[in-house]
């Protein structure tokens, strides 16, 4: 397999946003995975095919935790938020066997029960995002959808009042 190395300029994000889909299009025609270096010089890699995509996560020999890389992630002027600040040390930047304790555990709040409860509520968020979107014809997913969903459902879980969800997002 070829890797391509690509240097990208996060100077002009908007431009890089604009033309997203063409650039997504021409990588994928010269292959699945792509080494991208940015103006600082750190090195990452952009996998776009779906099957990598999604077996990338449970490779044994890659990691999520960015505590081994820590001093050359700050050197290249990367801040870097570790267990104890409040936002690590959680399952999403875990690798196993904790990210295997930590899924066990989360997985005992998404029963059955409990999805059959959310789903009504988290469909209706769903089309109400949606349907603010339309209008524009155009979004920030992210700040329009990927954000405020979860962020709900969290805030529903775990009975956040309606008042205090923007504090708690923030």
């Amino acid at each position: 397999m070829t890797i391509h190395d690509h240097d990208l300029n996060l100077v002009g994000t908007t431009d890089l946003k604009a033309d997203a889909r063409a650039r997504h299009v021409a990588l994928r025609a010269q292959g699945p995975i792509h080494r991208v270096r940015s103006a600082d010089g750190t090195t990452s890699w952009l996998v776009i095919d779906y099957e990598l995509g999604r077996q990338t996560p449970a490779h044994p020999q890659l990691s999520k935790n960015p505590e081994p890389s820590t001093e050359q992630l700050r050197a290249s002027g990367r801040h870097i938020l570790l267990a104890g600040s409040g936002f690590c040390g959680n399952m999403l930047m875990a690798d196993p066997p904790e990210h295997t304790r930590l899924r066990r555990l989360a997985s005992k709040a998404f029963t059955r029960t409990v999805i059959e409860r959310l789903a009504p509520g988290v469909e209706q968020l769903a089309h109400e995002l949606i349907d603010a979107i339309a209008p524009a014809g155009i979004a920030d997913l992210v700040a329009a959808f990927t954000g405020p969903l979860p962020m709900a459902v969290m805030c529903d879980l775990h009975g956040v009042p309606e008042q205090h969800r923007d504090d708690l997002q923030r």
